[in-house]
C-alpha cells in the first residue's frame, strides 16, 4: 500500500497547492468561449502533467470557464518531438514542450543539458532568470510566447548490472531522450537510442533498450524496476520544460484575459519548484522500495562523466558561438 501510494502522493501534492491558488484567481472573459488542447509527452503520473492539468484547472476558474483547457498527456495527440511545431503553426492552441528537442533550430536550447554546467536547482533558477528573456525573443521570432519554464530533477543511469567503470557500459544500449543526452551516453562508452517516455516500458518488454538515462521520477513513472537493478544517481545537470501558446491565438486576447494566463502559468512555476524540493528523494525513495539499488558513480565512471561534460561543453560552443562561450564562462564550474 505504501509503494503505490507514492506517485499518487505527488500528484495530488500540486493538486492540492493548485486548489488554494484558484480560491484567489481573478481575470475577465474573452468575447466568446473557447476551448483549447494542450499537448504534453508525459505520463499522467508525471509531476510535469499534474502541474499542467492544474494550470489548466486554475486558467478554467479563472475565466469562468470561458477558457476550457483539454490536457493530452503521454504523447496521445502529438509525440513530444511534434509539439512546439503544432503549437506554431496553430495545429493546436497551447503546448509543453522539452526545448533540448529544438536544439537542431537553435543551439542555444541545449544549455540547460550540458553535464556539470548547473548540477543544482540555485544555478536552474538563477539559469531561468538570465535565459527567459532569450528565450522569449526566440519564441517570439517563431509566433509563439512563453508561459512558463520549470525544472526536471536531475538525471541518473538505469541499467540492470553494476557498473563500475565505462568499459562496463561497452555494448548497452541506453534510452536517450534529446541529442545532448544521446552525446552523453556516447561518450561514456554506450550505446544511445533515442526513445520518447511514453514507448519505455516496450522499448525494454522488447529488448531494444537495456538501460536509461533519465531522471529518478520518470523512472517511477515507467516502473524502471520492473527491467532494472540499479539507478546511478549522477546528478549532472537539470533540463527544463516550458509552456508556450501561439502567438495569434495569445494576440486575440484582451488584456484582462492575458493577464489572468499569465499568473496563473506564474502560480504553475511556483508550485513546480514547491514540488521539486522533495520529489527527487521521493522518487528515489520509491525506487528502493521496489528493490532498486540508488548508488553514486563510481570515481572511474564520475571521471568519465566529466570528460564528457567537457566535450560537449566545446562542442556546443562551436555550434551556438560567441553567446554560448558567454553563458559557459558565467555558469561553468
Amino acid at each position: 500500500m505504501i509503494i503505490a501510494s507514492r506517485p499518487l502522493r505527488l500528484t495530488m501534492s500540486i493538486l492540492a497547492l493548485v486548489a488554494a491558488a484558484i480560491l484567489t484567481a481573478a481575470g475577465t472573459r474573452p468575447a466568446a468561449a473557447e476551448t483549447w488542447n494542450l499537448p504534453t509527452g508525459f505520463a499522467d503520473t508525471n509531476m510535469h502533467t499534474a502541474n499542467v492539468r492544474a494550470f489548466a484547472e486554475d486558467v478554467e476558474q479563472a475565466t469562468d470557464g470561458a477558457i476550457r483547457i483539454n490536457v493530452h498527456s503521454t504523447g496521445s495527440l502529438f509525440a513530444i518531438a511534434e509539439i512546439h511545431r503544432a503549437v506554431r503553426t496553430g495545429q493546436v492552441e497551447i503546448g509543453e514542450i522539452l526545448p533540448s528537442l529544438l536544439v537542431n533550430e537553435d543551439p542555444l536550447f541545449e544549455f540547460d543539458t550540458l553535464p556539470y554546467v548547473i548540477p543544482t536547482l540555485d544555478g536552474v533558477r538563477d539559469m531561468i532568470e538570465i535565459m527567459r528573456p532569450i528565450v522569449e525573443q526566440r519564441f517570439a521570432d517563431q509566433n509563439l510566447v512563453l508561459l512558463y519554464i520549470v525544472p526536471w530533477p536531475s538525471p541518473g543511469l538505469f541499467t540492470n548490472t553494476e557498473i563500475a567503470s565505462p568499459e562496463d557500459l561497452a555494448g548497452v544500449r541506453i534510452r536517450t531522450y534529446d541529442r545532448s543526452s544521446s552525446r552523453f551516453v556516447e561518450l561514456i562508452g554506450a550505446e544511445p537510442t533515442l526513445i520518447p517516455a511514453s514507448e519505455v516500458p516496450q522499448a525494454f518488454a522488447t529488448g531494444i533498450i537495456d538501460g536509461m538515462i533519465t531522471s529518478s521520477m520518470t523512472g517511477v513513472d515507467t516502473h524502471v524496476w520492473e527491467h532494472a537493478r540499479y539507478y546511478i544517481d549522477a546528478a549532472t545537470n537539470h533540463p527544463t520544460n516550458m509552456l508556450i501558446i501561439n502567438a495569434n491565438v495569445w494576440n486575440g486576447l484582451d488584456a484582462d484575459t492575458q493577464q489572468a494566463i499569465r499568473e496563473a502559468a506564474q502560480r504553475a512555476e511556483e508550485r513546480a519548484w514547491e514540488v521539486m524540493q522533495t520529489i527527487e528523494a521521493d522518487s528515489k525513495a520509491t525506487l528502493r522500495d521496489h528493490g532498486m539499488a540508488v548508488v553514486p558513480p563510481s570515481a572511474a565512471l564520475e571521471d568519465a562523466m566529466r570528460q564528457a561534460g567537457e566535450i560537449m561543453q566545446r562542442e556546443w560552443i562551436e555550434r551556438a558561438g560567441a553567446e554560448a562561450e558567454s553563458l559557459l564562462a558565467e555558469f561553468g564550474e
